[in-house]
């Protein structure tokens, strides 16, 4: 039996970081307050995880956003036809 040892690689550490992570302190609002070609996230403390389905059947993805309530307000009125879940964060 033989055994190896790798070293980690840094590039995976660079991925993770990322991603958004439940654990890592408090969660900001995601929503885009910039234009359409410039992304600028609210920045607010994220209260509520919104999950988001398309009901039109073209089998879009599934969204998940984490928002403030000031932006889940505004993100409710700009659905239309869209099932949406709300969940505390």
């Amino acid at each position: 039996m033989t055994t190896t040892t790798v070293t980690p690689d840094s590039r995976i550490d660079e991925e993770l970081d990322e991603l958004p992570v439940l654990d890592r302190g408090d969660l900001r609002c995601e929503c885009n307050h910039g234009t359409a070609d410039d992304y600028r996230a609210c920045g607010d403390k994220a209260r509520w995880r919104v999950t988001i389905e398309c009901t039109c059947g073209g089998g879009h993805p599934r969204r998940v956003e984490l928002l403030c309530t000031q932006c889940l307000a505004n993100r409710r009125r700009d659905l239309e036809r869209e099932s949406i879940a709300i969940r505390p964060v």
